[in-house]
């Protein structure tokens, strides 16, 4: 066990605990209260109900077992069924006390005869779990995440992600090529996978700063595309391509989110209906575009199509 965790994962776990406990009460009554709510105010409270329910299943609960699978020297098929079993007990619990209900369309869920890569929409906080649990709800294989480091941060899906041989990749300049590497090996090993083309949550800031890198390259047209994106960040294309080369079906997810960063006078929180919704569309391998240009286009015009879903979805 690396010698952070000696410290950071006890002190973790008890806050964890500490937290849910002193919390409990104030939670129980906004799960009462929140259909009684003013309609503004919902999602606000609902963010502080996924917390809590994070901190009291997902966080105390994968560090309580993975300090029990470590001493056991327990396989990695054990740590992907309590990573799997603690984020449904996080939806389980979130969900009847935040008033909250998920709703999956989609059709031609691929066999798994060939390697499989979600492409999914990054919408703002609880967005990986989120979708890890979809996938979990949707696949017999454990989907293997690639993650930004920062996710490293979160004491529980560090020591859980690490386990499970998920990269945490840099996103910056230096990071580029060892992360390139890591998306490689992980699409080579045959287990499913799921990238964030776009890297990170959607505000209007990082929008303009990709179109306006964009134009000062001499993109003028991509720009412009990337510019009319409304609830999503124009797309990498350099990871995509990366995994695209062990010929994978293609799974493009959209879904409004838990916890959206965009503010509630946006349309950026879960509906004040409480539903949040998510679509899938997959794409087969024979019908990916082969080369490095036709790919780019290809993801760019599914990404302006998932923009255009998340705008109706959030009307």
């Amino acid at each position: 066990m690396p010698a952070r965790r000696i410290w950071r994962d006890p002190a973790a776990f008890g806050f964890a605990l500490t937290g849910t406990l002193a919390l409990l009460p104030l939670i129980v009554l906004l799960g009462l209260v929140l259909p009684v709510l003013p309609r503004r105010t919902r999602p606000g409270l609902r963010l502080l109900v996924v917390s809590w329910a994070w901190l009291a299943t997902y966080e105390a609960g994968c560090l309580a077992t993975g300090f029990t699978l470590w001493l056991r020297r327990r396989p990695r098929t054990a740590w992907a069924a309590a990573q799997r079993w603690w984020l449904a007990a996080w939806i389980r619990l979130l969900c009847p006390l935040g008033r909250i209900r998920l709703s999956v369309s989609g059709t031609g869920w691929p066999d798994g005869t060939r390697p499989i890569l979600v492409l999914s929409q990054h919408i703002g906080s609880f967005n990986g779990p989120l979708v890890l649990h979809l996938l979990h709800r949707m696949l017999d294989q454990d989907t293997v995440p690639i993650v930004k480091t920062a996710i490293g941060f979160d004491p529980a899906m560090d020591l859980m992600l690490r386990r499970l041989d998920a990269p945490f990749i840099r996103t910056d300049a230096g990071g580029r090529v060892p992360a390139l590497r890591a998306i490689d090996r992980l699409c080579r090993s045959g287990a499913p996978v799921l990238l964030f083309p776009e890297g990170t949550s959607y505000t209007r800031a990082r929008a303009r700063a990709i179109a306006d890198r964009l134009r000062g390259g001499g993109n003028d047209a991509e720009a412009d595309r990337a510019e009319r994106l409304r609830r999503s960040l124009w797309p990498h294309t350099g990871g995509v391509q990366i995994a695209l080369r062990s010929q994978p079906d293609v799974v493009f997810l959209a879904h409004s989110g838990l916890a959206p960063v965009l503010p509630p006078a946006a349309g950026g929180s879960v509906a004040a209906d409480g539903v949040v919704r998510a679509r899938y569309w997959v794409v087969p391998a024979e019908s990916v575009p082969q080369g490095r240009e036709e790919q780019a286009r290809w993801l760019h015009g599914w990404w302006e199509r998932i923009d255009r879903w998340s705008e109706l979805a959030h009307a």
